[in-house]
């Protein structure tokens, strides 16, 4: 379900693939105005390696050959996280799934960024669900990378939500924030889906039921890699729920009106805090004056968004 006459995007994808990340391909490769024209992989749910893996078996649901770049295996300064099991210990809930039916291209995610930028100048949108160590190591590469960027949606942060790994910061950040940090800084249209929306975006009992009844490919696959993600927001919530993380940010990507409320703040990201490394500092002070800092390169911040309507729109996808 997407807005009549819709913008075609053409999406350029960077993905660390665990459960959310799965549904946010599955979500684009299903959408009537998008093509996903390549995804590169970086180190974050599990290592970039994995994640090439993971989402090979996830165009393998869809039947789809979308080319996949490895990218980087660790942080521009700093050592990969120990390895969680919010998403299974395979990053795909531990499904046992066989093993994809592709391999990774070869190329570097780096090197496929820049290359596919440069050949289609202005066309591309990134949309980035992982820590930003790609888009990083992109930026400091080529200086020239922002103007030939159409624009860059990332899942990550937190602007007055509490952080999901620290008191305040949210993992993607987190893993590498000398990273987004530069992604942040730099000139070019980003748009940032904070926790303060992806909290809110939750398939919930109803629509698990509609998934677990379905026979089509897409709804057998998510519930299949489902259950580990399920079960702990499921506890954290206190009843059968998930949030949808990358999704959200792939709806809002795929249909800007899905946000209902917007802000343009000036953000950055903690990268030498004692208690707040990875947080990411929006200047919220609504005086912008004389004696204040003006704004430079200002984030487009979704505030609020529609969840129904984009939970509708995913359960088309995973239903078609």
């Amino acid at each position: 379900m997407t807005t009549p006459g819709a913008e075609r995007k053409l999406i350029l994808m960077d993905v660390d693939t665990g459960v959310d990340d799965a549904l946010a391909i599955m979500l684009a490769h299903r959408a009537p105005n998008a093509q996903v024209v390549a995804i590169g992989t970086v180190t974050g749910n599990v290592s970039s390696a994995q994640a090439a893996t993971n989402t090979l078996k996830t165009l393998d649901a869809l039947g789809a050959d979308t080319p996949v770049a490895v990218g980087a295996a660790r942080a521009i300064a700093r050592e990969p996280l120990p390895p969680g099991n919010v998403h299974g210990a395979d990053g795909l809930g531990d499904a046992n799934l066989p093993a994809p039916g592709h391999a990774p291209t070869g190329e570097h995610a780096v090197d496929q960024l820049l290359r596919l930028v440069h050949e289609r100048p202005g066309e591309l949108s990134l949309f980035a669900s992982g820590p930003l160590t790609n888009l990083g190591l992109a930026l400091q590469r080529d200086p020239e990378l922002p103007r030939l960027v159409k624009e860059v949606m990332v899942m990550g942060g937190a602007i007055i939500a509490a952080g999901n790994v620290t008191p305040t910061a949210e993992f993607n950040i987190y893993c590498d924030p000398e990273a987004a940090d530069l992604v942040f800084a730099a000139d070019w249209p980003v748009t940032l889906v904070a926790l303060d929306v992806t909290m809110r975006a939750l398939l919930r009992s109803e629509q698990l039921a509609t998934l677990r009844a379905s026979e089509r490919p897409l709804a057998r696959f998510t519930m299949r890699i489902l259950p580990p993600y399920l079960a702990l927001y499921s506890q954290r919530f206190g009843s059968e729920a998930v949030t949808m993380h990358d999704p959200l940010a792939m709806g809002l990507l795929l249909d800007p009106s899905l946000a209902l409320e917007r802000a343009r703040l000036d953000t950055r990201v903690e990268t030498a805090g004692e208690l707040t490394t990875g947080m990411t500092v929006a200047d919220r002070r609504p005086l912008i004056g004389p004696g204040y800092d003006q704004p430079t390169h200002p984030l487009d911040i979704p505030l609020e968004v529609d969840a129904p309507r984009f939970i509708a729109m995913l359960m088309d996808a995973l239903l078609s």
